[in-house]
């Protein structure tokens, strides 16, 4: 089952629109809609303190679907309600259960609108970062004079623009984050500022970005808060990528597994951050052996451990050029 609300957030008094989408695995393992004249929709509702404010049975419509109303008292509790369904009769039903949560908050519609803007689409590592912020009351008059927070952040950005039907790595291993992996996103600091908007309700922010510290080329966010006289805030966001260079270079093993002696072939790539090809690029390429050594640690619980940590050998160095589409091929040898 898949339930969802027509939005997140709600005050008291509001009434909220629910709906889910039904299906059945049968032994054949394929999906069915559950038969309207045999199941229905059994739906619970809990506000922030627990108390059931809903509990009831709804048909299911001849698609499968199933939708409701829940009104909110005037002094409905503020916090997180859950929203749950299961079929019923569930005798037959395993793995018969779907929740959903929303919010009930005490808020009132913004009175201002805030917007930021960058003055360009990308930026490159060491160049300065510009923006501008800009407030306005919804009857389109000017803020002069409210109180402005901004911060910028960073987070990791791992390239992905070729299309061309081949996988290639744009940075070293450590720092890959393939489709296949959970990838955490941390994030840092670069700044932080205040001010006020001025007499046109704008406000600029200019920064330089230096990645030496990062592996990979970032995204650039900078968070800016708006407060008007009467301290009700309003916030806007803008991120930006910022690349460590104007081009990338991908490689690619075209061999799996070679025998010592033998070559091995590679692929390269030079593009451009949009995803282009970066024409006739020079690219060094360095050949390691890695090996692994094994340590026993003594932890703090007095039990040891064992941890693997790589040591890299230089062997070989070699240059290539890239093609007018941006791409070659060359063969190393693997010593024996």
């Amino acid at each position: 089952s898949f339930l969802t609300t027509d939005r997140p957030l709600y005050k008291a008094g509001d009434t909220v629109h629910f709906k889910g989408t039904l299906r059945l695995r049968n032994l054949q393992g394929e999906l069915v809609i559950p038969n309207a004249d045999t199941y229905q929709a059994h739906v619970v509702v809990r506000d922030a303190e627990g108390n059931e404010i809903l509990n009831n049975n709804f048909p299911i419509s001849e698609f499968g679907s199933v939708s409701g109303r829940v009104p909110l008292d005037s002094q409905a509790n503020l916090g997180y309600y859950s929203l749950s369904l299961e079929l019923t009769p569930d005798q037959r039903v395993r793995r018969n259960y779907s929740s959903k949560s929303f919010q009930v908050a005490a808020y009132r519609k913004p009175e201002f609108l805030v917007e930021i803007e960058t003055y360009e689409d990308n930026y490159t590592d060491g160049t300065q970062l510009q923006a501008t912020l800009s407030g306005q009351y919804f009857f389109g008059a000017p803020m002069p004079g409210a109180a402005v927070e901004w911060r910028a952040s960073t987070s990791a950005y791992f390239f992905n623009k070729v299309t061309d039907g081949g996988w290639y790595s744009f940075s070293l291993e450590d720092s890959w984050c393939g489709w296949w992996e959970s990838c955490e996103e941390s994030q840092s600091v670069l700044t932080e500022g205040e001010g006020t908007l001025n007499e046109n309700g704008m406000f600029d922010v200019a920064f330089p970005v230096n990645l030496d510290q990062f592996a990979v080329s970032q995204i650039v966010s900078i968070d800016a808060t708006v407060s008007d006289q009467n301290n009700q805030t309003v916030s806007s966001r803008v991120s930006v990528p910022v690349h460590k260079a104007p081009v990338y270079v991908g490689i690619r093993a075209d061999d799996s597994i070679v025998q010592p002696g033998d070559e091995a072939q590679v692929s390269i790539i030079t593009v451009q951050p949009d995803g282009s090809p970066m024409p006739r690029q020079s690219v060094q390429l360095t050949l390691y052996e890695r090996t692994w050594n094994t340590i026993r640690k003594e932890g703090v619980d007095g039990d040891f451990y064992y941890e693997n940590e790589p040591e890299d050998t230089e062997l070989s160095q070699t240059s290539v050029t890239t093609d007018r589409l941006g791409k070659t091929t060359t063969s190393i040898v693997i010593p024996s």
